[in-house]
């Protein structure tokens, strides 16, 4: 019995040390915003079509080309739309304060959007936004 309360004991606390690392393999562009991603939104209030990331990005083009632009998934309206210039919200679920910025390379007008909040994007942002990054 005792060797039985180690094990688990020992298995609770590795839990709870790998914890942070399992928020950090969020799976990107799957339609859905979970923990340590960001979420940006087609329409004001969270709504709509999403994009969900969980690293920096210089660009909204994968890979950093125009070839490949990132775009909405999940459902609603905006779905299949490229993600450049055209979110109006965002979900910071991931780990530290983020900052979305007007032009890429993280140029430009830039919100911060804090850890767990929720906001639409500033006047300047709506629908003009180009890169993003963890701060």
């Amino acid at each position: 019995m005792k060797i039985r309360n180690v094990i688990i004991g020992s298995a609770l606390a590795v839990g709870m040390v790998l914890g942070g690392a399992v928020a950090a393999n969020a799976t990107p562009e799957n339609g859905g915003v979970e923990v340590g991603e960001v979420g940006f939104y087609f329409s004001p209030n969270y709504a709509n079509a999403v994009w969900d990331w969980n690293t920096t990005t210089g660009t909204f083009w994968a890979g950093d080309s125009f070839l490949f632009p990132f775009k909405f998934k999940g459902s609603g309206v905006g779905v299949g739309s490229v993600v450049r210039n055209n979110a109006a919200s965002a979900w910071n679920r991931g780990g530290s304060t983020g900052r979305v910025y007007y032009s890429p390379s993280y140029a430009g007008v830039s919100q911060s959007i804090a850890q767990d909040a929720a906001v639409n994007l500033n006047d300047s942002l709506r629908n003009n936004n180009a890169s993003w990054r963890w701060v």
